[in-house]
């Protein structure tokens, strides 16, 4: 009885390592630089906290993301959950260059919700993300918040 219970239980690792590989836990990055796609007119910090959600219905992988920009005078906040889009971007990249050159394979996450269409391509190749890229098309934030402009990009490290 002891040899099929190790059997099985031997099994199971064998299945749940290569899923376990992807996990990274939560992680949380910050913008280089601000942000470059929208003229801001204070400096302010903008980080991005991700974590693994469980997969979808379709077995596809989700994200739960919090961005947080923040100055002496706005403060914005979006969260939600983004899943699994694709293994390349809009110009069939998958992967993207980091601060240092090091060069790391990216895969797509989108989230429709509230503050917009949000994309995430995100480094998938690290122990813990050392990238994400974030688009929000169109923003939708309230008045006083940090972005004003109706799409906008960060570049997160």
């Amino acid at each position: 009885m002891n040899k099929k219970l190790f059997s099985m239980v031997l099994l199971a690792m064998l299945v749940a390592v290569p899923v376990m590989a992807d996990a990274f836990g939560t992680t949380t990055l910050r913008a280089y630089g601000g942000q470059p796609y929208v003229p801001v007119t204070s400096p302010y910090t903008a980080t991005l906290s991700l974590s693994e959600g469980e997969n979808d219905a379709q077995g596809r992988r989700v994200l739960a993301y919090r961005m947080e920009l923040s100055s002496s005078t706005c403060h914005s906040t979006l969260q939600g959950k983004a899943t699994f889009l694709s293994k390349t971007g809009g110009q069939q990249v998958d992967s993207a260059f980091l601060l240092n050159g090091d060069v790391v394979k990216t895969n797509v996450f989108r989230d429709r919700g509230t503050d917009g269409d949000v994309t995430i391509t995100l480094d998938i190749e690290s122990k813990a993300p050392r990238y994400a890229g974030v688009e929000i098309r169109p923003a939708r934030i309230v008045d006083g918040g940090c972005i004003g402009a109706e799409d906008v990009g960060f570049d997160f490290f």
